[in-house]
């Protein structure tokens, strides 16, 4: 079962959203090179949010949290009825997870994760802005956030990447767990218009160097934004 420590490390992406790198991201090049073809694995399974119009690839052990309704799918059920401490957090904290605009929640919930300490976990969320900036600018603003943030390791890396979902940056550090446990923070940001999403990746720092390849980059590289808001393109100043 898990303890309280670790229950709340499952929801540490919610205090870390669009906070990111050090020192500012010039804008993307041009031209970035085209988005390399998705490819699924056969036992990954594709999911399509149509509210908030996110379809995306999902591996195995992997389950999503409906946070429109605040139920958990099938899979996922069946796992927090064998983990009723995990079960009771997550009841309690789904508000908060609505209030923060997180339009998806997914999380691992295969028996090795445990070892991380929590449970490694995807969540998107999307920033409606009251004015349409760039993407350049929504970023520089982010990074600036990260300057006084406690308990940052660095050095962080950011780079512009092109994937089916549009332009993105990505943003990737780590933060310290504890004493002696650090937990890896990978982002994607997206903008669309006076819509930003930031797409937050929460994997155990002892982890992430196998994990990113395997995992992240292929989860990443599937994700669509089907809503219409989510067909626009990156701003001129943005391709500049």
């Amino acid at each position: 079962m898990f303890s309280r420590q670790k229950a709340s490390l499952l929801l540490t992406l919610v205090s870390l959203l669009l906070l990111a790198g050090c020192g500012l991201l010039q804008p993307p090049p041009t031209p970035l090179p085209p988005p390399p073809e998705p490819t699924v694995q056969p036992d990954w399974t594709v999911v399509t949010l149509a509210g908030p119009g996110i379809r995306l690839a999902l591996p195995p052990d992997w389950e999503l949290l409906d946070l429109e309704t605040k139920t958990p799918g099938p899979g996922l059920a069946a796992y927090l009825a064998e983990h009723p401490d995990l079960a009771s957090r997550l009841q309690t904290q789904m508000e908060n997870l609505a209030a923060a605009n997180v339009k998806l929640f997914a999380l691992e919930v295969s028996p090795q994760t445990k070892a991380g300490g929590f449970n490694i976990n995807l969540n998107i969320v999307a920033d409606n802005l009251t004015r349409e900036i760039t993407l350049s600018e929504y970023v520089d603003s982010s990074l600036k956030r990260l300057e006084n943030m406690e308990d940052l390791i660095r050095p962080i890396s950011n780079r512009w990447v092109s994937l089916r979902a549009g332009i993105a940056a990505e943003i990737r550090f780590k933060v310290k767990r504890g004493e002696a446990d650090t937990t890896a923070v990978t982002q994607y940001i997206f903008m669309h218009g006076k819509l930003a999403r930031v797409a937050t990746f929460v994997v155990p720092g002892e982890q992430i160097e196998a994990y990113y390849p395997a995992i992240i980059e292929p989860m990443i590289q599937s994700l669509e934004f089907i809503a219409p808001a989510a067909q626009a393109t990156p701003s001129s100043a943005d391709q500049r």
